[in-house]
C-alpha cells in the first residue's frame, strides 16, 4: 500500500473503547490523518443518526456508511447516496416468524427504530448508541414500508438455527452477518461494508489499493476484505482476524490510533 487516501472505521468493539468512548490519543491520530488529506469516514451497523453523532465529534464532513451498508448518506447535509432496504416480501417473513418466537429483534425503518418490547436488552442498546425513543412495533405492523435492517438478539445457538431457517428459505435476497455474538443483522442481499465501501473510494476517486479499513467483527469482513490494507482488531474474533493484513491492539488498547500511526502518519518513516 504505497499510499492511504482513504480510512474507514468501525464503531462498536473498535472505535470505541468497552465504555463507548473514544480516547484523546485516537481522535488525535484520526484528526491528524485528516489534516494531512486522509479522507474519513465511519462504517457501521447502526442507525445512521448515531453515526452522525459520532462523525461530529471527529470532524468528518462527508458521507458515512449506516446499517451495515444499506444506507451512505452525508455526515452534515444528510444527502443520501445510496439506500437498499430489505424487500418487503422477504422482511414479512422474516418478521412473520420471529413474532411467534422467542427471539427479541428490532426494525429499522426511515431511521427510526422499531422493537417488540421496552427491555433490558432493548435499553442496553439505547444505552450504547443513544437512539431513545423507541417505538412498539406494533405501530409499524403489518409492514409496509422495507426497513432498512433487522437486528435480531439473543443466545448464539438460537441465532445460528434461526439464521439458517432464514438462509434456506431466502436465500441471497438478503445478507446475515454477525457485529456481536448475540446479535444477527440482516439487510438486503446486494449490500455489505465491502460494497459501500468501494462506492465511497469511487466517489472520492481513490483506488482500492489506498484504502485502510480497520474492524473487529464478522460484518467487517468484506470491509477488510476489499481494503488495499484491511486492519483487524486484538478483539476481533480468530476468523475475523486471519483475513487481515495487520492484526491491531485491542480497541480499550487504542488499536485505531496504533493502526493509523503506523501505516499512514510514520508510514515510510
Amino acid at each position: 500500500m504505497h499510499s492511504c487516501q482513504l480510512i474507514a472505521v468501525d464503531i462498536d468493539g473498535t472505535l470505541l473503547d468497552n465504555e463507548h468512548r473514544i480516547t484523546a490519543r485516537t481522535k488525535a491520530t484520526l484528526q491528524e490523518a485528516a489534516g494531512r488529506g486522509v479522507v474519513l469516514t465511519l462504517s457501521t451497523g447502526r442507525m445512521f443518526i448515531s453515526a452522525q453523532a459520532i462523525a461530529a465529534e471527529l470532524g468528518i464532513e462527508g458521507p458515512l456508511i449506516a446499517y451495515n451498508g444499506a444506507m451512505i448518506r452525508h455526515a452534515v447535509t444528510g444527502e443520501d447516496y445510496f439506500h437498499r432496504p430489505i424487500g418487503l416480501a422477504a422482511a414479512r417473513w422474516i418478521i412473520d416468524r420471529l413474532l411467534v418466537s422467542d427471539l427479541h429483534f428490532h426494525v429499522y425503518i426511515n431511521e427510526q427504530l422499531f422493537v417488540r418490547q421496552l427491555n433490558e436488552l432493548t435499553r442496553q442498546y439505547g444505552r450504547k448508541t443513544g437512539i431513545l425513543p423507541l417505538l412498539i412495533l406494533e405501530t409499524a405492523l403489518p409492514l409496509r414500508e422495507e426497513p432498512t435492517k433487522l437486528l435480531i438478539m439473543g443466545e448464539a445457538d438460537r441465532l445460528r438455527e434461526f439464521a439458517e431457517q432464514v438462509k434456506a428459505e431466502l436465500g441471497a435476497a438478503v445478507n446475515l452477518s454477525t457485529s456481536h455474538p448475540q446479535y444477527l443483522e440482516i439487510v438486503h442481499g446486494d449490500v455489505s461494508k465491502g460494497r459501500a465501501l468501494e462506492r465511497i473510494a469511487a466517489f472520492h476517486g481513490i483506488p482500492r489499493e489506498n484504502v485502510l479499513a480497520i474492524g473487529d467483527n464478522y460484518n467487517d469482513l468484506e470491509m477488510i476484505r476489499y481494503a488495499g490494507l484491511g486492519i483487524a482488531m486484538g478483539n476481533a474474533p480468530d476468523g475475523v482476524k486471519q483475513e487481515a493484513d495487520y492484526v491491531a491492539p485491542g480497541n480499550d488498547a487504542d488499536g485505531v490510533a496504533d493502526a493509523i500511526e503506523r501505516f499512514v502518519l510514520n508510514a515510510g518513516n
